[in-house]
């Protein structure tokens, strides 16, 4: 349920009142699922790293390493070391925002209209990618990084969770002067 409301309410006959709120949501929770459409085996996506950012992680002769092909065969498939993949929390929220805003619109004379409102916005438990691979010691380089110590990966494992919210205030005013044809 997404309700929009807006309201314009004119007191006299030279000033207008106007007021609007909106809740609105990430349809079908697409920010996370357009995410894991990019996963291995789906997309088989290398990621290589040297010991330090000065070493290469190969050599020009030696080229780059094969790639794994993944044996679907047993329901589960283990990620190779190297390989990046995305994942969600085990219920993810979706994500919403609100908006409002209110407006007075007052005719000043000689044709001129004065406008001020105020706008606010909110984004709720906005999506973002967690790297659960980051390196945890600074100045470690990848062995800093708690899964290259655990299974010798540095790849990025990203976990795709609510990590901000959003905000946004404004005054809106403009003063404007019709012109007389």
């Amino acid at each position: 349920f997404s309700p929009t409301l807006g309201v314009a309410f004119r007191p006299t006959n030279t000033l207008v009142v106007r007021a609007g709120a909106s809740l609105a949501f990430d349809p079908e929770t697409y920010a996370y699922n357009r995410n894991m459409t990019l996963n291995y085996p789906e997309n088989l996506s290398l990621s290589l790293t040297g010991a330090n950012s000065w070493t290469p992680a190969t050599t020009y002769s030696q080229g780059i390493p094969a790639q794994v092909v993944p044996d679907i065969t047993k329901g589960t498939i283990p990620l190779p070391s190297g390989y990046a993949i995305n994942s969600l929390t085990q219920n993810p929220k979706r994500d919403y925002v609100e908006t409002w805003n209110l407006f007075l619109e007052k005719q000043l004379g000689l044709g001129f209209v004065g406008k001020a409102g105020y706008v606010g916005t909110r984004g709720v438990d906005i999506p973002g990618a967690l790297n659960l691979n980051a390196g945890q010691v600074l100045g470690a380089g990848t062995a800093g990084q708690p899964y290259n110590v655990k299974f010798g990966t540095t790849a990025a494992l990203d976990l795709f969770t609510p990590v901000n919210h959003t905000h946004y205030d404004a005054l809106q005013s403009s003063i404007d002067r019709k012109s007389v044809v």
